[in-house]
């Protein structure tokens, strides 16, 4: 088994084996990295250091709670 990005690995690993490779995505397991990934330039971090902060301060912050209903949630009874 090999992870890897979708838009390059499978050609490469086609390539050595001759074959094309079977692919599972995670994404059908329910992982989105889009949903979870924050990305900004270098520029960004190095010209708004205070603004980058704040930003992730308030991400961590809704995350956090978002996590503590999540648990409260799964501590549900069911019926």
């Amino acid at each position: 088994m090999q992870q890897g990005f979708l838009s390059s690995e499978p050609y490469s690993i086609a390539q050595a084996l001759g074959k094309p490779p079977a692919v599972l995505l995670i994404a059908d397991a329910g992982f989105s990295a889009y949903q979870t990934t924050i990305a900004i330039s270098r520029k960004l971090a190095t010209e708004k250091k205070d603004l980058v902060q704040r930003f992730v301060d308030a991400h961590r912050s809704r995350a956090g709670r978002s996590i503590s209903r999540a648990g409260r949630r799964s501590r549900r009874p069911t019926r």
